[in-house]
């Protein structure tokens, strides 16, 4: 049992002299994991089992079930004279310890979950449900750790001759400073090609880590993947200039909590001509389109009167939209106006935000609060993930809203029409 006395090896040993009996019981827990993900229509599931071992540690074991492999973490959590502690271990390619501090999870909840937990043991539950990969970055000649995931930044350090490292605090991806730019360019973009690369493959590795150099994969067989000598050529997200085309409508308002956290951006809501317009779309990196539409493109809703067209944004657009890869499409059959004009982004199809729309699409009987639920639940989710590349977003926003659609149906319906290319 791990007691207020014990130093960090000491931990190390503990912890250490636990986890063959933890694996046991990870492995017996995964075969429950995998038979719910089997019957999920992205075959993903994760679960969070709780146990306490012989040696009386208690113990998360976190299962995610993804495109048939299982990824594991084991976190054992304690209290001791310096408060809330959790220790997640990897495996492979080295057994190396994770050291959270209480102080961290306090960071997380305030600054990524805006404070809606109060237990710490419930924030670590939350954190490892969003994080099972981190994409780390040493700095050169020392032991500062700078990584990235999918939430935010993890600030600490590697503790020297042992494999231990301290994650002391977190913070937002829109609070890096310019000391930090270089780490976040490496760790980043190293996290976006496994996400792109190797997270989307049919086998998911065992462990995944960066390196100032670049990043490698390590599958269950021992074979390696390697991402050497990363270069970025993306800019950091907080340098993005985005703009937000958003017409003016109150049957829409649930959409402006999507872009409300998006740095460097201009919204757009009306009062534009089509010339300003234009110039507007050269001047920005990516461009964000969301209101009521068809397949010849955005309804300009009464708030563009200088606009002489019906859509605010259509066909003339198209080749200006062509040049960037990041564009976002909320709107009705917004996907036949991004394919037909082959364009990339993330994207809808028919999507229902209102209850005659539900009626229309085949739904009797939905009523104002379904409808409201999808709403604000998919702008919920989308906003916590909008500041990530397309592919990011479609992959945790159908995760997040395959939940809620399996008792909305006006969510089910919506979920069936998201997406990317």
């Amino acid at each position: 049992m791990i007691t207020n006395t014990m130093n960090i090896k000491e931990i190390a040993y503990e912890v250490t002299s636990d986890l063959e009996a933890v694996k046991a019981f990870a492995e017996r827990k995964t075969k429950k994991v995998r038979r719910a993900a089997l019957k999920r229509r992205d075959k993903r599931y994760t679960y969070l089992f709780e146990l306490k071992t012989k040696k009386y540690n208690t113990w998360f074991v976190n299962v995610k079930y993804s495109k048939k492999n299982p990824v594991i973490n084991y976190i054992c959590h304690y209290v001791n004279n310096d408060g809330y502690n959790a220790v997640a271990v990897i495996l492979k390619p080295e057994l190396t310890f994770l050291h959270f501090s209480g102080h961290f999870f306090e960071r997380y909840n305030e600054r990524f979950l805006n404070g809606q937990l109060s237990s710490k043991k419930e924030i670590l539950k939350k954190y490892f449900e969003h994080n099972n990969h981190t994409s780390l970055t040493l700095k050169e000649g020392g032991n500062d750790i700078f990584g990235y995931n999918k939430d935010g930044i993890v600030l600490g350090y590697k503790v020297p001759d042992i494999n231990w490292r301290f994650y002391k605090t977190f913070i937002t991806k829109d609070m890096v400073h310019a000391g930090q730019q270089e780490a976040y360019n490496i760790t980043s973009t190293a996290f976006h090609k496994f996400w792109d690369e190797v997270h989307s493959q049919t086998e998911s590795p065992d462990y995944y880590y960066s390196t100032t150099s670049g990043s490698l994969a390590i599958y269950k067989d021992g074979r390696e993947q390697d991402f050497s000598s990363l270069k970025s050529n993306r800019k950091p997200y907080h340098n993005i200039r985005t703009l937000i085309i958003h017409p003016d409508d109150k049957t829409t308002k649930f959409l402006t909590g999507i872009y409300e956290n998006i740095p460097n951006k201009t919204v757009i809501t009306g009062g534009v001509n089509q010339e300003e317009l234009v110039q507007l779309i050269k001047e920005h990196d990516r461009v964000m389109m969301m209101g009521h539409g068809s397949p010849n493109g955005l309804f300009k809703a009464g708030s563009f009167p200088e606009v002489e067209e019906t859509f605010v944004i259509n066909k003339s657009h198209v080749a200006l939209l062509n040049e960037k890869e990041e564009n976002v499409f909320i709107w009705c059959n917004a996907d036949m106006f991004v394919n037909f004009y082959e364009l990339k982004g993330f994207y809808t199809g028919m999507f229902i935000s209102e209850v005659d729309e539900a009626y229309y699409c085949g739904l009797p009987g939905t009523t104002q609060d379904i409808v409201d639920e999808s709403n604000y639940g998919f702008t919920n989710i989308i906003k916590k993930h909008i500041n990530e590349n397309r592919n990011v977003i479609h992959e945790n926003v159908k995760k997040e809203y395959a939940e809620l659609s399996e008792s909305n149906p006006v969510a089910l319906y919506n979920y069936n029409r998201l997406y990317t290319n």
